[in-house]
């Protein structure tokens, strides 16, 4: 039997957070159906190098460049299958997919990493999959995190919400948040922002992110546990359909193992930047209970901006499910 080749296309930064996901992935398909798939992890570059296509992937990973034509290319490679899967942040996928979606981007949305899992591998997720897959070239496997909780890290120090004024965010639900809760001015940019040498600075002093996207200027950190950084691990619909239902199962449950193991990792990752933050010459300040409940306050004026936007109760139910 011919092994089916799949071209796993690493986009995304940093690239080890992705690149172990798509290994995990390899390892549990191949102990699912063992010599019937051949996976080839590339970088963005690296896939251009060797193939000799789309040659504007390489910006992907390029943090001078705006990277959204090299996303169009992305998947308009998926959809003639020159790219079989890739990895991709939620936001992403429901700016151009199904803006249902947009509910994970959403403030003080989960209560814990037990809720999440309640959420993503429950009815819930899969409603919102099957929403990006009706109006995508890709078929969304299984939801992972690429690095946990969001929260703020300067230069210089945070010690309460009153410091969060001019912060350096990803475009859309995040920057509304900061701006509507906290009246924050937000420069929008690419979720990649915190690994850029010069944020952040003393014009943008504060940049929101996870953990292990903070770049070596980023000396305090206030934790607020106020947002999930999640992904999706997608696969290309072209490719998908000319597989046998075997196949596809396999395929679909070696996802939700790696995802699995990918959540618990980004939950271990967190754990242990805290335990050697004080070595690495960092400060984490955790919010207070009084400026969490003011912050939780201020972030339902979201919830009634947004309103409209949500459909089939899509959050009470997740709430219910706390």
């Amino acid at each position: 039997m011919q092994k089916h080749k799949i071209r796993w296309v690493i986009a995304h930064l940093p690239e080890h957070l992705f690149i172990r996901t798509a290994n995990a992935f390899a390892k549990a398909l191949d102990e699912i159906l063992p010599g019937q798939f051949e996976i080839e992890i590339l970088r963005a570059s690296e896939y251009v190098d060797r193939y000799n296509k789309h040659e504007s992937l390489r910006t992907l990973q390029d943090l001078t460049v705006n990277s959204d034509t090299a996303m169009d290319t992305f998947f308009e490679a998926l959809e003639n299958s020159d790219i079989e899967m890739g990895q991709f942040q939620i936001g992403e996928l429901a700016n151009r997919f199904n803006e249902q979606m947009k509910v994970f981007d959403m403030p003080f949305m989960f209560d814990n990493h037990e809720h999440v899992n309640r959420v993503v591998e429950g009815d819930i997720g899969a409603e919102l999959q099957a929403g990006i897959e009706m109006n995508a070239p890709v078929k969304p496997l299984a939801y992972t995190y690429s690095g946990g909780y969001r929260t703020f890290g300067s230069h210089r120090a945070i010690e309460s919400l009153s410091d969060i004024k001019r912060v350096a965010t990803s475009k859309g639900v995040l920057a509304d948040t900061l701006r509507t809760a906290l009246g924050s001015e937000t420069s929008e940019q690419s979720s990649y922002l915190s690994t850029k040498a010069d944020l952040p600075n003393d014009e943008t002093p504060v940049v929101e992110s996870t953990y292990l996207r903070f770049n070596d200027k980023v000396k305090h950190i206030y934790k607020t546990d106020h947002s999930m950084f999640m992904t999706d691990i997608v696969v290309s619909k072209k490719f998908f359909n000319k597989l046998n239902e075997e196949q596809k199962q396999a395929m679909m449950e070696a996802a939700r193992e790696a995802a699995k193991q990918e959540r618990q990792w980004s939950i271990d990752d967190a754990e242990s930047f805290e335990a050697n933050a004080e070595a690495n010459g960092r400060k984490i300040t955790t919010i207070t209970a009084d400026e969490e409940a003011m912050f939780r306050k201020a972030a339902q004026r979201m919830y009634v901006k947004y309103h409209g936007m949500f459909k089939d109760n899509i959050i009470p139910r997740i709430k219910k499910l706390s």
